[in-house]
Order: structure tokens, then sequence, then C-alpha cells
């Protein structure tokens, strides 16, 4: 007589209670991007329990809407629920991946979910840069002073040359004849 053997748990657990892989799953890569999701769900305990537990395995957060929030109306067997969807991806196809996603979940659940509104969170960026300024800047000519040597066949000597301020001032070396007669 043979009897055949399973791994515990894996015949009678509904779907929602396996980890369904997914984009911003447990073991799927960091999330880019977050898009609230307007949802209405059939106003039933268990229908509730399971949207939690499904929100839970993917780390979406799901509340109740704010008043003033959204200007979706349901019929009294439906509530809504705001669900925070995080997935990786671009921002342009951002909402439209992240409708797909809780409604291929919903399905494999047998959830009764429908996805009515959805919105990208934009993030709010902080300026990176910050600009300190110490002390006052040096003038020009302390900055640039530059001394240039070259040998002036006329005078048949070395000449220097210093460089201040756009300007051009002639400096005669100590050894020629134009600085022994400055002296």
């Amino acid at each position: 007589m043979s009897t055949s053997t399973s791994a515990p748990g894996s015949a009678g657990q509904s779907p929602a209670s396996q980890q369904v892989p997914g984009p911003a799953g447990p073991a799927g890569p960091p999330f880019n991007r977050r898009v609230h999701i307007v949802a209405e769900v059939l106003d039933r305990p268990e229908e509730l329990d399971l949207l939690q537990q499904v929100c839970d395995a993917m780390s979406w957060p799901i509340r109740e809407p704010v008043a003033g929030e959204t200007t979706v109306t349901t019929d009294a067997s439906w509530r809504l629920r705001v669900i925070e969807v995080r997935i990786r991806g671009v921002r342009e196809t951002a909402v439209e991946q992240a409708v797909v996603t809780p409604d291929t979940l919903a399905q494999n659940a047998e959830l009764s979910l429908h996805c009515r509104d959805a919105t990208l969170v934009e993030r709010v960026q902080r300026p990176q840069i910050e600009w300190r300024l110490r002390g006052r800047r040096r003038p020009l000519s302390r900055r640039i002073s530059h001394r240039l040597k070259f040998w002036d066949p006329a005078a048949n000597q070395h000449t220097s040359i210093r460089l201040e301020d756009a300007r051009i001032k002639v400096v005669p070396d100590s050894d020629s004849a134009c600085a022994k007669a400055a002296r």
C-alpha cells in the first residue's frame, strides 16, 4: 500500500496565503514608484480580511480614504480602500502597471476588488546643494601675481614682466643697466 506525501500546507492553502511574487514583493527589487489606488471591495469581513492579507504579503499599506480625498462613490454593499502600491518601473507607465498588479492578485485570490482611481505619488525633492561662503575673496591682484622672464635682445639683457590687474609692468632685473639707472 502506497501513500502519497506532500509538503505540509501546500495542498490546502488558498492562493492569498501563499506569497505571490510581484514587481514589489518581498523577494523583488526595492520600489521607486508609489501609486495610490482607490479600490472598492465587497463589504464582507472575509473579503476585507483577504484584501488585508494580500496587501500585507506585498508590503503595501492599506487604509480607508480620508474625508474629501476621493470623489468616488459606491453602493452600500461595497467599501472603499486606498492601497499604496509600490512598484519598480518607469514614471510614464507606473499608473498602468500599478493598476494591473492588484487586479491580477485579486483575480488569483478570487477577491471581489475593482480599481476605481489611481494617482502617482510625486516625490518632493529638496535642493541637494548647500552653498556656504567663508570670508571675503582676495583682490585679483593678490590672486594673480605671475612674473614672466624673457631675454630682451634689444637691451641685451633679461627682462621681467609682472601681471597684475590686467596691467603689464616691465620690471628690469637687478643686474641690468636699467635697474642700475633706476637706483
